[in-house]
């Protein structure tokens, strides 16, 4: 009999110890008992490996499971916003500003308004004046580069000479000052014609004895005046006399209030 064999009698014993007797086939039940027995062994023997691979098993079925799961979605970053300036002009600019300028603001010199020069100033002359000139052209007031200019012979019943007008902007309203007439060297005076201060200078040629009132005015405007009378017409000049007349054709009064009309202004 075989060490099963004798396992397989004591299993029976303890199985059926105090127990009456029973009218039972040893032989199948001993067939039994050895199966079970088998069984038994075979359970307890293999239920370490199985629970071994069954661990195992699991082991790798759930990290299969953790591999296979998606990952969860991480929430994408903030999106980090630039603020950025709105685009500026193109550069370089034009930034250069004049200062406001304190002189006053006249406009350019036309043929339109040289005429009503023209008629405020002939209007102005002694009853008894004569203009004309040498080229016989108009006795008028002619456009220059930025001033208005008049020349003329002027006759009268007691004198011949010259009169010449220019009015321009003076720029700066500055009363008239004897250091304005350059020309005066024989002297200089500041009088007052209409309200307006006139600087009356006086010039004279001691060879030829040609002697010129040069006047110079400035009006609150901006105009300046500047008139010069001789006592030399341009055609006695032209033809090498000298003077018909000691003094100038107007004196320096006359002049002063030439200058100061109120029709001579610059616009």
């Amino acid at each position: 009999m075989t060490a099963e064999d004798e396992d397989v009698k004591a299993l029976l014993g303890r199985a059926l110890a105090g127990e009456p007797p029973l009218a039972l086939d040893r032989d199948a039940v001993f067939r039994q008992g050895r199966r079970k027995l088998r069984s038994r062994r075979l359970f307890s023997a293999g239920g370490a490996i199985t629970g071994a691979v069954v661990a195992v098993v699991g082991a790798v079925v759930l990290t299969n499971l953790i591999a296979e799961e998606p990952a969860p979605e991480t929430p994408p970053a903030a999106s980090r916003t630039e603020h950025r300036a709105p685009p500026g002009p193109t550069l370089p600019l034009t930034t250069t500003q004049l200062p406001p300028s304190t002189s006053p603001t006249l406009p350019a010199p036309t043929v339109d308004h040289a005429s009503a020069l023209t008629q405020a100033l002939l209007a102005a002359l002694p009853a008894d004046a004569r203009p004309s000139r040498l080229d016989g052209d108009p006795v008028r007031f002619t456009v220059a580069r930025d001033t208005y200019e008049f020349e003329a012979d002027i006759e009268t019943g007691k004198a011949d000479g010259s009169l010449s007008v220019s009015v321009g902007s003076a720029r700066l309203a500055a009363d008239a000052a004897c250091a304005q007439v350059r020309d005066a060297n024989a002297g200089c005076a500041v009088l007052r014609a209409r309200g307006i201060l006139v600087a009356v200078g006086n010039w004279k040629d001691y060879d030829t004895g040609e002697k010129r009132y040069i006047v110079y005015a400035v009006r609150p405007d901006g105009t300046s005046v500047t008139a010069i009378a001789t006592n030399l017409s341009e055609r006695r000049r032209k033809y090498g006399k000298d003077p018909s007349d000691p003094a100038p054709v107007f004196d320096e009064k006359g002049l002063a209030e030439i200058v100061t009309v109120a029709g001579l202004r610059f616009g």
